[in-house]
């Protein structure tokens, strides 16, 4: 299944950013980021809500030495 997504994300973000990198694919959605300490259970807890979408965007994201970079590529507009 993970080829099948790997080839989607490709084929669908072809003309953005550079080529895809030859190492396996490992997609994931980052949804919340804490930069201090992260209240004791909180991490692995599932959780619910919802909320209104109305883009997505495609982030590159580089691990430096004073901290993570975060560079918009692409905005999806939905709806």
């Amino acid at each position: 299944l993970g080829d099948v997504y790997k080839r989607q994300v490709v084929a669908a973000t072809a003309g953005v950013g550079e080529p895809p990198e030859g190492r396996a694919f490992t997609g994931h959605l980052t949804l919340a980021r804490s930069k201090g300490p992260v209240p004791p259970g909180a991490v692995g807890t599932p959780v619910a809500g919802s909320f209104p979408v109305d883009e997505v965007c495609l982030v590159r994201s580089r691990t430096l030495t004073e901290g993570a970079a975060y560079e918009t590529l692409a905005r999806f507009r939905l709806g």
